[in-house]
């Protein structure tokens, strides 16, 4: 017999019941607890969890952030979603939120998806390879789950790998002195300086994902939150800034090391950005290449371009650098 736990958020007298799942149905050391993400309270509407008797066994988080619409329809998310590998448990948590959503007046819901774009979403398809760090990563029946609850693939992503360090060829090179002509600068990240960086880059971010699927704005003070907390992560000589002769962003790669990796020094490329005035064309391609330089002389032995969209410019790149497919994902939806 199933028993439904208490709607609650973070802070509430049943939250532990939430909080607590991960351990309790993961066997120590498993991938899915490295990088937990506790629950965005932005845009947070409820927490549930799943009891039998009185032990959990699963746990969803429904987000209703009024930005995220598809297709014109008000759209809700389901995030930091754990289960235990029983479709019944499952099929009744995701009916309960499905019901949820439906009587919070959203027309849609997609998962899983912490509330944004900003924040972890996503389920790995596969998991042949091992985990890289930050990436999300889910036991491979989460995908079953969704499927049979009625949600359906809406978007695709992958994640490649490369070891040949092969770049500065001669067309990426005439884009970089072309740019240097033109007075852009390419600078590391300002650790020492880091409030001063976020102020800047928040404007730059914010345009430049403007264009991805499912972008929805965010406030400067949850920016500074989520990015302050990659502060001791970033990979400073690696993170690299283009500006403009005024100073201004035009261009960001932004890079961490893996720690999670058994088989030498890996580099994880999170982010490639930038403006998308045609004048800036191909300085994503110069950007990615100066890390690869970099990567190269600092005794890296492979290079991961992390969760990119399966029609991203981002990927145009990873493939001219020779990237090889290293794990897909899937993000779902379905009409609530």
């Amino acid at each position: 017999m199933f028993h439904e736990g208490d709607q609650d958020h973070a802070g509430e007298k049943d939250f532990v019941l939430f909080s607590e799942l991960p351990a309790l149905i993961y066997k120590p050391k498993n991938a899915s607890l490295l990088q937990p993400e506790d629950p965005d309270p932005e845009h947070l509407a409820a927490c549930f969890v799943l009891l039998n008797n009185t032990h959990p066994v699963a746990r969803v988080a429904v987000y209703l952030n009024p930005d995220q619409k598809l297709n014109g329809i008000q759209a809700a998310s389901l995030g930091n979603y754990e289960c235990t590998e029983d479709p019944a448990a499952a099929g009744l948590i995701l009916e309960h939120a499905s019901n949820f959503v439906r009587h919070n007046g959203a027309g849609y819901m997609l998962g899983p998806m912490n509330g944004s774009t900003w924040n972890s979403y996503r389920f790995c398809a596969d998991n042949i390879h091992p985990p890289f760090f930050l990436e999300p990563w889910q036991p491979a029946y989460y995908n079953d789950q969704f499927r049979d609850a009625g949600l359906d693939p809406i978007a695709n992503y992958l994640s490649s790998i490369e070891y040949t360090f092969d770049c500065d060829d001669d067309v990426t090179m005439r884009l970089e002195k072309a740019f240097l002509s033109k007075g852009i600068v390419f600078r590391s990240l300002k650790k020492d300086s880091f409030d001063e960086e976020l102020a800047n880059l928040y404007p730059f971010l914010s345009k430049a994902f403007s264009e991805n699927v499912l972008y929805t704005p965010i406030s400067f003070s949850s920016f500074c939150r989520k990015y302050g907390k990659a502060l001791n992560l970033i990979s400073q000589e690696l993170t690299i800034i283009a500006e403009d002769g005024t100073g201004k962003i035009c261009g960001l790669v932004f890079c961490y090391d893996d720690p999670l990796s058994s088989a030498g020094k890996r580099l994880v490329v999170k982010t490639i950005a930038r403006d998308p005035s045609f004048r800036y064309a191909g300085l994503g391609n110069v950007l990615a290449n100066m890390v690869i330089r970099k990567a190269k002389t600092m005794g890296y032995t492979a290079v991961l371009h992390a969760l990119m969209h399966e029609k991203a410019a981002s990927l145009n790149l990873s493939k001219r650098f020779k990237g090889e497919v290293y794990r897909r994902y899937t993000l779902y939806g379905k009409k609530a």
